[in-house]
């Protein structure tokens, strides 16, 4: 299992959200870490306040704001 990190903000329902809908269709392939954005200055600076964003295992960008199967399938693969 693959883990991803999601980057998320504190009572984010939208984060709370996308969450659910990747662990609904990728649940069984890949594991998300939740982590606050504004913990990591870089993260925050390249981001901003385009969250939930989903980084692959190597913390390259997968999608944000809404989930894109696409996307995480390629990252998958």
């Amino acid at each position: 299992m693959r883990r991803f990190t999601l980057l998320t903000r504190p009572d984010c329902h939208l984060c709370e959200v996308f969450e659910a809908e990747v662990v609904a269709v990728f649940g069984e392939r890949l594991e998300i870490e939740a982590v606050q954005v504004d913990h990591h200055p870089a993260w925050q600076a390249e981001y901003g306040l385009r969250i939930p964003v989903l980084l692959d295992p190597q913390e390259r960008f997968v999608c944000a704001v809404t989930v894109d199967a696409n996307a995480i399938r390629a990252a998958l693969s």
